[in-house]
């Protein structure tokens, strides 16, 4: 990885080029790095990705003369860094050089009619791929869509519809083509009734708990529900709080 990143000289390591490599830093120069899974990172690693974000240099694996870079870097992962800073797996000062705008990407099941959407347009990109046509998705269907929890996120709903274009006898895909055995048309509106107005109501409840606890300090709540401040403020509004509500 950190030759991947940094670059090496010529004969770091068996296997290595005879010229030696630029690595992505340099390759990103005047440009933008993105770095994707940064959790994964080893403990070297971030060490020597600290190093480029401080000083704006980048020194090749084998090497010890500095290069210069100006690389705008975007950083992504599926786990949440604040618990692993508090786990000791990823540095604290690296978070903190690497947190400086955050953007939360919440899960599929709570992003509401993006389901639809998204099943949409990949049945679209499906049939072009498989050379399909006319083919669309029965309301069963996508109401057992709108009702699963997605555990795979954007990854798995793409699956599950190119699998279905693949697989279906008609232009009509039905509620049985998707093959989602854990999840039915019955339970899709059970989730869309009664279960899902519980499961709010059950948030509600924690959210104003810990606000009321925190006397409505949001970083401090935020901390405490193990949440960033910016998913916070996303299940506030899901659940219909606001600050008005601490003044009651």
């Amino acid at each position: 990885m950190e030759a991947e990143l940094f670059g090496y000289e010529a004969g770091s390591f068996t296997g290595a080029r005879r010229e030696g490599k630029p690595g992505r830093f340099e390759d990103a120069h005047s440009g933008t790095l993105f770095l994707d899974e940064v959790s994964e990172l080893s403990a070297q690693a971030q060490t020597a990705l600290l190093r480029v974000l401080q000083e704006n240099e980048v020194v090749r694996l084998g090497g010890s003369s500095p290069r210069r870079v100006d690389v705008r870097v975007v950083a992504a992962t599926n786990r949440p860094l604040e618990g692993e800073v508090q786990a000791r797996r990823f540095r604290r000062d690296l978070y903190y050089r690497l947190h400086v705008f955050s953007i939360a990407i919440p899960p599929l099941r709570e992003r509401g009619d993006d389901v639809s959407l998204l099943a949409q347009a990949f049945l679209a990109e499906a049939q072009a791929e498989l050379k399909r046509r006319g083919m669309t998705l029965a309301p069963a269907a996508m109401a057992v869509l709108r009702g699963c929890d997605w555990p795979g996120n954007v990854r798995e709903l793409r699956n599950v519809i190119v699998r279905a274009v693949a697989t279906a006898k008609g232009p009509c895909i039905t509620a049985e083509d998707l093959g989602l055995e854990r999840c039915s048309p019955g339970e899709a509106r059970e989730a869309s009734g009664g279960l899902r107005e519980s499961v709010l109501a059950s948030e509600r409840g924690a959210l104003a708990a810990a606000l009321d606890q925190c006397a409505w300090n949001l970083s401090r709540a935020a901390q405490q529900l193990g949440v960033s401040r910016m998913t916070l403020y996303r299940r506030m509004r899901k659940c219909g709080i606001s600050r008005a509500d601490s003044r009651r």
